[in-house]
């Protein structure tokens, strides 16, 4: 947990203890809360994360990045690790195909949070002025969206309706509207949060459904070479090119290629090895 003052009275209660982080939480406190607030809640994570990095034996980050920022931060004392997101994708069902000639994009959130950079988005397109090829260009978002994003929308499409918005939806409901979409939008605005590198759930997610993605960095757990996990500019036209050419490339075909870089198991297996390693240094210092 983030900025737990608890951990000074009971962490030192729990022997061989790895802490995991799933971002650089100093960073993102003062994201979620834009006031005293945030500062406030960082600088006591700051605190509380420095007792926590005096008690574990290891720290693992869902990036490199991150776990490297927890290390460096607090001058920690103890192997760190990656431990990315992954699914468990027997429990996934591929998405039907019922993609059509014109382009949709799918950008999944469960809150549309400044670092998922929708207002980058909207900008792209206002940058675009008609870079679309004359092809029908629709975007949607699925997730909750406050009022002065929904505004930002709102006076786009009052220009050009190329956004539709759904608000929370859970699994069931968005497969329909997942499957129209020729690729699923990454979050385009982690710089946000100090970050280069992320490793996303709804990634996952989307590959297990058979959808390609695109994003504007790379992924710790997906090469740079991955045919469907694009990493490019936040450039309409680059999207449009994208999806085109994952048209003719079939939903099957995109989970199979994907599976051993987003598999949980594949990742505990990874992880496994790591704690090994832990293990064995904890037991040398020891005897």
């Amino acid at each position: 947990m983030a900025f737990d003052p608890f951990v000074f009275v009971f962490g030192w209660f729990v022997p061989n203890r790895v802490t995991i982080h799933h971002a650089k939480e100093t960073e993102e406190l003062k994201l979620v809360r834009k006031d005293w607030r945030g500062k406030a809640a960082s600088l006591l994570e700051r605190v509380c994360g420095w007792g926590s990095s005096r008690q574990v034996c290891g720290i693992l980050g869902v990036t490199s990045e991150i776990a490297r920022y927890e290390y460096d931060l607090y001058k920690a004392r103890c192997p760190i690790g990656v431990y990315p997101n992954g699914i468990e994708i027997d429990g996934v069902d591929i998405l039907s195909d019922q993609r059509v000639e014109d382009v949709n994009i799918a950008f999944l959130c469960g809150v549309f949070s400044p670092w998922q950079g929708l207002d980058r988005l909207v900008t792209a397109f206002r940058a675009s002025r008609g870079g679309d090829g004359g092809r029908s260009v629709t975007v949607h978002l699925i997730g909750a969206i406050d009022r002065p994003m929904t505004r930002l929308v709102d006076a786009w499409n009052r220009e050009h309706q190329c956004f539709f918005m759904y608000g929370s939806m859970n699994q069931a409901e968005y497969r329909s509207i997942l499957a129209k979409c020729d690729f699923g939008l990454d979050s385009l605005a982690i710089d946000r949060k100090q970050l280069s590198e992320g490793a996303s759930l709804k990634v996952r997610e989307y590959l297990a459904f058979g959808l390609p993605v695109f994003s504007v960095h790379g992924d710790a757990g997906i090469p740079r070479g991955h045919l469907y996990y694009r990493q490019g500019r936040l450039d309409i036209e680059e999207m449009i090119d994208f999806a085109l050419s994952m048209k003719t490339v079939s939903r099957q075909e995109v989970r199979r290629a994907s599976a051993k870089y987003i598999s949980k198991k594949r990742v505990m297996e990874g992880v496994c090895v790591w704690l090994r390693e832990i293990r064995g240094k904890l037991k040398k210092r020891s005897g």
